[in-house]
């Protein structure tokens, strides 16, 4: 299965879908290259959902955790949801789940969001 990104905003979240295998080459090039739009738009609030990836290598780690520091030097919060057992074991094994907020499902990571800001993501505050 090839790797690719799908995304979309709700309530002023950017939803970032990543599907198929994350592995070294064009599949993390691909997703830095996706990560860093999302910053270089100046997405306030960036949501990873793992939930059709079938698999990730030490170079996918890498580079979301290269994503992150990107992200949190721009005054961007990214946090992931929907992580796939074997994935979840391979952060917590490497311990890449200390350095991420990390949600059950995506509904629960959008009211984390909303919780975090008073609002919804996308509301202003007036």
């Amino acid at each position: 299965m090839n790797f690719y990104v799908k995304s979309h905003d709700v309530d002023g979240v950017r939803i970032v879908e990543l599907v198929g295998k994350l592995t070294i080459g064009a599949p993390v090039r691909e997703f830095r290259y996706a990560i860093d739009g999302q910053i270089s738009q100046k997405a306030p609030f960036i949501l990873i959902n793992f939930s059709q990836l079938t698999f990730m290598d030490s170079s996918g780690i890498g580079e979301l955790v290269g994503c992150n520091n990107k992200a949190r030097e721009a005054g961007c919060r990214l946090v992931l949801c929907e992580l796939p057992g074997k994935i979840r074991d391979l952060f917590r094994i490497t311990q890449v789940s200390r350095l991420f907020t990390i949600y059950e499902s995506e509904a629960m990571a959008l009211q984390g969001f909303e919780t975090e800001v008073g609002t919804p993501a996308g509301a202003s505050g007036n």
